[in-house]
């Protein structure tokens, strides 16, 4: 990948591994495999430059890229994934609906129903939120990473899909191994008013 940023008096560095060198008219940051050691000599190198205000503006925004490279640094290949699939790997993919619900009621999980539109539109849980699993991809900025993402359907098959995929986004991600209609059954009766009146307090 590499990121152009633009100097307002024409003149901009490039920062292949570090080294600087001049461009007349942009320039391009380099990220490989060791992105933070780039960015750390990047910012190092900017200490020569006269120009106070864009040492400012170029220390900035690889302070920011920084961040940003720290948190996609989470997200893992589905090869890795696979390889590092262990049996501690195995029970950590999982949460039944009766450990969902204590969570959703401490607000530290965030339900996710991957079913099609037209099932979620033929029955629901208000306390869901519904992103189809085609659509997953496109909408990862609903999802809250301070919270444990459950991703569910009816039963199990396109909630495993998710998870995995979310796993290897570098979210903390569980798939509701009862389904929808497991929880709809913990959520009966006394249960579901409970809850209810939980939420609302």
């Amino acid at each position: 990948m590499e990121i152009v940023i633009l100097n307002p008096v024409g003149m901009t560095y490039l920062y292949p591994m570090g080294k600087i060198i001049k461009k007349k008219r942009y320039s391009t940051l380099k990220l490989g495999s060791n992105t933070l050691c780039y960015f750390a000599k990047a910012l190092c190198a900017t200490l020569w430059l006269k120009n106070n205000k864009m040492k400012q503006i170029i220390q900035f925004t690889l302070a920011l890229l920084m961040l940003s490279s720290c948190v996609n640094a989470q997200e893992i290949s589905l090869e890795n994934y696979v390889l590092n699939y262990d049996y501690e790997s195995r029970t950590d993919m999982k949460i039944r609906s009766s450990e969902l619900i204590k969570l959703l009621k401490a607000n530290r999980a965030q339900l996710i129903d991957i079913r099609f539109e037209e099932e979620y539109k033929s029955w629901n849980m208000p306390i869901a939120i519904s992103i189809p699993l085609p659509d997953l991809p496109n909408n990862l900025d609903k999802l809250d990473k301070k919270k444990l993402i459950v991703t569910a359907c009816p039963h199990r098959d396109r909630a495993i899909i998710a998870m995995t995929y979310l796993k290897t986004k570098g979210y903390r991600v569980k798939y509701l191994t009862d389904g929808l209609i497991g929880m709809a059954e913990n959520l009966r009766g006394s249960n579901a008013y409970y809850f209810i009146e939980n939420n609302r307090q």
